[in-house]
């Protein structure tokens, strides 16, 4: 896969990862729980959504991986890290 390919497959990852920032922060700011975040996945047709307490959203983003759906993993850019059945966490490859 070449170079360009994999940047923007890593750059549509981290968009979703963006997204979910500030759908977090109106969750917070509204007291909702639990949060339907976006598939942080590369597929850019992707919208399936992840149903997550913000103590595990949190807990996701300690670990500085990217939440997914599971099958949704592409081994070029990442590896999945953990399993918890209705969504994985993925660390991308620098």
């Amino acid at each position: 896969m070449e170079r360009t390919e994999l940047e923007r497959l890593r750059q549509n990852e981290e968009t979703f990862a963006r997204a979910n920032e500030q759908i977090r922060n109106a969750a917070e700011r509204l007291n909702v729980d639990p949060v339907p975040f976006l598939c942080e996945c590369s597929a850019t047709n992707c919208t399936d959504l992840i149903h997550l307490t913000l103590d595990a959203y949190r807990t996701v983003r300690k670990s500085n991986g990217f939440m997914i759906r599971p099958g949704h993993d592409d081994p070029h850019v990442e590896t999945v890290v953990e399993d918890h059945g209705t969504y994985q966490v993925v660390e991308k490859f620098r």
